[in-house]
C-alpha cells in the first residue's frame, strides 16, 4: 500500500503514512465489512419493537367453567401492562372469592416493567455503533432471562390455583408472551451478528 503523498510503501492496513503521517485511504475490504455489518446492527431494533408491541397484547387468561353458576364460560385477557401495573379489575368477574387482586399478585410484579425497557435498548442499535449492537444483545439476553423467570413464576401460580379450592378457574398464557420471545430473541441474534 502506497502513499498517494510522498508514494512510500506501508503496511497493509496502515492509517497513517510511516513516512510522512498523511491518512492513507480506506481499503475496500475494511470499507465493505463496515457497509455490510450496518444494516444487521440496525435490525436488532425490529426486535425491540416487537417486544414493546407484544407489552400490549394479551399475556394472560383467565376462564372460569362455571357450570351454570355465573351463565356459562368466562375468559379475561391481561396484557403485560395490566400485569406490570396490578390493575387486572375485570378479573374480579371470574370467582368472587378469588379476587383480581390474588391473581394479580401471583402473576405480577413493578419489575415487569422492565420488559419495554429493554425492547427500548434494542434502539440504540440505531445509531450504527458497535455499542448499539452490545445494548441490544445485552438487552436481549437480560428479556429472555426476565421471560424465564416470569415463565416459572406463571406455571408455579397456575399450579398453586389447581391445587386450591379455585378448580373451575385457569390460567394460560397468550401470544404476546410467546410473541415477546421471538423479539427478544430476534433482538439478541441480531444484536449479535451486528457485532462482527
Amino acid at each position: 500500500m502506497f502513499c498517494s503523498t510522498c508514494g512510500h510503501k506501508n503496511p497493509e492496513g496502515s492509517k497513517f503514512c510511516e513516512s510522512c503521517g498523511s491518512p492513507m485511504p480506506v481499503s475496500e475490504n475494511a470499507n465493505m465489512k463496515r457497509i455490510s455489518s450496518s444494516p444487521l446492527r440496525k435490525l436488532a431494533s425490529i426486535g425491540g419493537a416487537l417486544v414493546l408491541i407484544c407489552f400490549f397484547l394479551p399475556w394472560v387468561m383467565a376462564s372460569c367453567s362455571s357450570g351454570g353458576l355465573l351463565g356459562g364460560d368466562i375468559e379475561v385477557q391481561a396484557s403485560g401492562l395490566e400485569l406490570a401495573t396490578g390493575r387486572i379489575h375485570d378479573l374480579d368477574v371470574l370467582y368472587n372469592s378469588y379476587s383480581a387482586d390474588e391473581i394479580a399478585e401471583e402473576t405480577s410484579t413493578p419489575l415487569f416493567f422492565l420488559i419495554p425497557l429493554l425492547g427500548l435498548g434494542a434502539f440504540y442499535s440505531l445509531t450504527d455503533k458497535r455499542s448499539g449492537s452490545i445494548a441490544a444483545l445485552i438487552c436481549g439476553i437480560l428479556g429472555i432471562i426476565f421471560l424465564i423467570v416470569f415463565g416459572v413464576k406463571f406455571h408455579n401460580a397456575k399450579e398453586e390455583l389447581e391445587l386450591s379450592s379455585y378448580s373451575m378457574l385457569s390460567m394460560e398464557l397468550q401470544f404476546g408472551y410467546f410473541l415477546a420471545w421471538i423479539g427478544f430473541i430476534l433482538q439478541t441474534v441480531l444484536g449479535f451478528l451486528g457485532l462482527s
